[in-house]
């Protein structure tokens, strides 16, 4: 993605965030796709990161090739997020950072729980956490594979069915 274009990505998601936070929304019944211990899991994100898994299951809904286990993916691969729970400033210094001086975003992501910086910590490692999560929650093999590497670049997964699910679940992310 451009510069440009990903500086405009990362407005309209902030507006969105904002609008979802502050404008009262709430998610659609999500028993056809979570079992009540996913349901669990996703109840505990925010209500920005609830909406945006929401847009991003609605985007994978149309995608020829996709199947339950992406969709439950769609709505769990932010869900290690849940535990840092960053302000919407942070998130944005976040986005800052990250495009400015990844190394002082590593130096915010420190592993000190207990610190003002933990936060971030635990935002960096949101989908390995994530991961945990949805593994602990009973979820299958698959869907833990697919919240852990959601953030993977494609050439560091070699097997072609997962790689080929990750694929899918990226662009109806970075669509969201």
């Amino acid at each position: 993605m451009r510069p440009a274009h990903a500086a405009a990505y990362r407005m309209r998601q902030f507006w969105v965030a904002v609008r979802a936070e502050l404008g009262g929304w709430r998610p659609p019944d999500l028993s056809a796709y979570l079992d009540a211990p996913q349901q669990a899991l996703f109840t505990r994100m925010t209500r920005a990161d609830q909406r945006h898994s929401v847009a991003v299951l609605r985007a994978l809904l149309g995608e020829r090739g996709s199947d339950a286990v992406d969709w439950q993916a769609a709505l769990l691969h932010d869900v290690g997020k849940a535990e840092a729970r960053l302000q919407l400033w942070q998130r944005a210094l976040w986005v800052l950072l990250r495009a400015v001086s990844p190394r002082l975003l590593e130096w915010f992501a420190a592993d000190r729980p207990g610190s003002w910086r933990y936060p971030f910590y635990l935002y960096r490692v949101h989908a390995a956490r994530g991961a945990e999560l949805v593994r602990a929650a009973g979820g299958s093999p698959l869907l833990v594979e697919l919240v852990r590497l959601h953030d993977t670049p494609a050439t560091e997964v070699s097997e072609p069915d997962l790689s080929r699910r990750l694929e899918i679940l990226r662009r109806a992310d970075g669509s969201q």
